[in-house]
């Protein structure tokens, strides 16, 4: 009868230390699979954080790449207007340079042509007044008492001839002069075109 209650109460203990081990290893077990749990959660974090990370470097060269387009574009769009300011102002330049050359050659012309008229008008007085003296001294030749007038006369139209001989030369130099001048103005105007 003692043999056998000891017997049960070593198989009883027996069956609470297997209980105990089972409990242990469950135990463990859990332990593990909790940890394998925290560990995954780790990885899942840190792999949540480089997405996050790579998420934020992509979305700031994204950024980035698009700033420097805007400011290519406004660089761009900067010396189109500039370029195009300067061809306006080149432009203008021209035309203006132009407009002056094509005035000062009409003023030269102008002035050509009053010296022409000028000229023109001188001879035609000195021809009037030539034979006018001619006719005089014609007259003069047919009368006997009018010899010393005709003397005087055609000393007068000598001395005349020679006045308008004389005036002839300071009008032709001052021509002369008016010509180099019109000449080294044409000269300085096409050096500064």
């Amino acid at each position: 009868m003692e043999v056998r209650r000891e017997q049960q109460l070593l198989q009883e203990e027996l069956k609470e230390q297997e209980a105990q081990r089972l409990r242990d290893e469950e135990e463990q077990h859990h332990l593990r699979e909790l940890e394998a749990l925290e560990r995954k959660r780790e990885q899942q974090n840190l792999l949540q954080e480089e997405i996050i990370k790579i998420n934020t470097e992509t979305i700031r060269a994204k950024e980035h790449k698009k700033e420097q387009e805007k400011m290519a574009v406004l660089k761009a769009m900067e010396y189109i207007q500039h370029k195009a300011e300067q061809d306006a102002e080149k432009e203008a330049k021209q035309m203006s340079i132009k407009k002056e050359r094509e005035k000062e050659v009409a003023r030269l012309r102008a002035l050509q042509e009053r010296d022409r008229d000028y000229k023109a008008d001188k001879a035609a007085i000195a021809k009037q007044e030539a034979e006018e003296a001619l006719k005089q001294q014609k007259a003069l030749v047919h009368a006997d008492g009018l010899r010393q007038q005709l003397r005087e006369c055609q000393q007068q139209a000598v001395t005349k001839r020679r006045e308008l001989f004389k005036e002839r030369e300071e009008l032709d130099e001052v021509a002369r002069q008016r010509r180099l001048r019109l000449d080294d103005i044409k000269e300085r105007k096409l050096k500064e075109l």
